[in-house]
């Protein structure tokens, strides 16, 4: 096949030693002298011809990146170091730019790479991960803990109150005790200590009443002469052993010892009493306060039952004074991001659409 030869043609007369530069070589014409190049894949401009030099020899890239020579020396490539762009990586790029951050943290450009300052309550490299509250372990007394954003939750046994359940609730505030009783507050209950004559749970009980009292006659006078009362049943009886009228033919108010508890409304009998209980309140006597937090209805938040008169004035949810007559139902507590929707504050979760 022909063979065609890359020349370029030079004006200066004879070849002289730097006529032609590393890529080419001189060769003496009848004229001019002539640079044949090197590379026969080179242009056969001169110009092309000459640029035998490595190109990275000037050190063209910027910021320490490599400088990588093409065939022939023609060109260059420049390897950028991260954040930097262009032929010799003269572009600074944001490493900002892809958002790297999550949960709202800034972004802050650095010399390797991008720096996150996360927002409270999450941590992590790009703010991914949530810091755990309750690790550090604040609730007390055996409480559940239960974490959220930026805070926690928790949630006390009985007998227990305040945000880390370290106040013992006072099972006596209420007055539960009738009669004079003493009452004995211990860890989620009440002891009542009953006076002389009374009886029961809240000491409402007589039962030493004179009832049937030709049946229970030899019983009575031994009674009270063991209580040094009267050698005749009921006769003087003790304040506590109160029948009404020598022969107990009189009927007694049982309102008067003031059996019914949480504000309910005595309606006397004969032989007995009974009570109306306010709402939220149950029992013979509403001594039982009826649990509407016990189905757990606040969906992401603490539960608060109207009728915790202790937590009146401590609960912003609960502002005092605490009243029977409105211990029915219960309020719930919501955490940030969180309202309470319908009648009780159910606590859903709140998302609000941007502008």
């Amino acid at each position: 096949p022909q063979h065609y030869e890359s020349l370029s043609m030079r004006n200066d007369s004879r070849c002289l030693s730097n006529s032609c530069q590393k890529n080419s070589t001189c060769i003496t014409g009848p004229r001019d002298d002539i640079c044949r190049c090197v590379d026969m894949s080179l242009d056969t401009m001169e110009e092309f011809c000459n640029k035998t030099s490595d190109p990275c020899s000037s050190n063209p890239c910027l910021q320490n990146a490599t400088c990588l020579s093409s065939a022939g020396n023609l060109n260059f490539t420049c390897e950028c170091p991260d954040g930097y762009s262009g032929t010799t990586c003269e572009i600074a790029i944001s490493m900002c730019d892809t958002n790297p951050c999550e949960h709202g943290g800034t972004c802050l450009d650095g010399l390797a790479r991008p720096t996150c300052l996360c927002h409270t309550g999450f941590t992590g490299t790009h703010c991914e991960m949530d810091v755990d509250e309750c690790s550090s372990e604040p609730c007390h007394n055996g409480a559940v803990c239960r974490d959220g954003i930026d805070e926690y939750s928790c949630y006390c046994v009985p007998g227990y109150q305040g945000k880390h359940c370290d106040l013992e609730v006072n099972e006596c505030v209420s007055d539960p005790c009738l009669n004079g009783a003493t009452c004995l507050n211990l860890i989620g209950r009440y002891y009542c200590i009953c006076p002389l004559g009374y009886t029961g749970k809240h000491c409402f009980k007589q039962p030493f009443l004179c009832v049937m009292e030709n049946y229970y006659t030899p019983f009575i006078h031994i009674l009270n002469s063991l209580l040094t009362l009267s050698r005749e049943p009921c006769a003087n009886p003790a304040p506590a052993l109160s029948p009404a009228g020598a022969n107990c033919e009189l009927e007694v108010d049982e309102c008067q010892s003031r059996p019914c508890q949480n504000g309910a409304t005595c309606r006397d009998a004969p032989a007995a009493f009974s009570c109306s209980c306010p709402p939220g309140y149950t029992g013979s006597h509403c001594e039982t306060d009826i649990s509407e937090c016990s189905s757990a209805p606040c969906a992401a938040g603490r539960c608060l039952e109207r009728s915790w008169a202790a937590r009146y004035g401590h609960e912003p949810a609960l502002p005092p004074p605490f009243r029977h007559d409105r211990a029915e139902g219960y309020v719930c507590a919501c955490p940030p991001g969180v309202r309470g929707e319908q009648r009780h504050w159910d606590c859903k979760e709140h998302f609000s659409l941007g502008a």
